[in-house]
This record gives C-alpha cells, structure tokens and sequence, in this order.
C-alpha cells in the first residue's frame, strides 16, 4: 500500500485467514485514520489461532472419522450463537462487538464439537466385528 498515492483504502476480506493480512497491511499506510481503526482490531487478529486450535482440532477428528452428524449439529449450534452474540455485542460495542462475538463463536465451535467427543472416543475403542 506504500507505492501508491492515494486517500483512503477499502479492505475486503473473505475468511478468518485474510483479515488479520488485510490489518496489517492497512497498518502500514501513512493515514493515521486507517493505521489507528487496523491497530485497534489487530490484537483481535493475534488472538484466533489460540481460540481456534481446539475446534479446527476438533473439526479434523469429526471429519477424519466421517461424524457427519455431529459436525452438523455443531454447526448449526455455532451458528445460531453467533448470529444472536453478534447482534448483542455488535449493537452495545460496535466494531469491538463483532470481533467479540467472532472469537466466541471458535470457543462455541469447540464445546459444541467437545460435547461429541466422549462418544467419538468410546465408537473408536469398540471392537471390531469379526465378519468386517
């Protein structure tokens, strides 16, 4: 962004791994408006991988033993509490608001899927039939 002369940027981003790209970049321009908004939300950014290790953890496990049904439940569980998280928290603190119900929503992930575990465990230390 320092190449070109211009007054202001629009970042798009499309997923969790880009955003963090697209701040720091925009931290790096010589507009004090754009550099403090992307400094403000880049502690957001240095946050995800460690709430989000468990569930893409998680995620591998249920995936990696085709559990089709409780990754959907999970799913549908994460999503109904982080659209209702993000209308709260988004309407009483803003842009902080929608960075705080992003990160619950990898804490709601995790639980959701953690609550499948115990049965994902015991399936996989059952005994094999023997006519398999």
């Amino acid at each position: 962004l320092h190449g070109y002369p211009i007054d202001g940027v629009v970042l798009t981003t499309g997923c969790d791994k880009t955003t963090p790209a697209m701040l720091m970049g925009a931290a790096t321009v010589d507009l004090p408006a754009i550099v403090s908004v992307a400094l403000a939300f880049l502690p957001f950014c240095a946050i995800i991988p460690f709430i989000g290790i468990p569930c893409w953890q998680l995620d591998g496990f249920f995936l990696g033993a085709t559990q089709g049904k409780a990754l959907r439940n999970a799913a549908v569980i994460t999503t109904i509490l982080y659209v209702a998280s993000d209308i709260i928290l988004r309407g009483q603190f803003g842009n902080t608001g929608v960075w705080a119900a992003f990160l619950a929503m990898y804490a709601i992930r995790a639980v959701s899927l953690g609550a499948y575990l115990p049965g994902l465990i015991k399936r996989s230390e059952a005994p094999i039939p023997a006519n398999v």
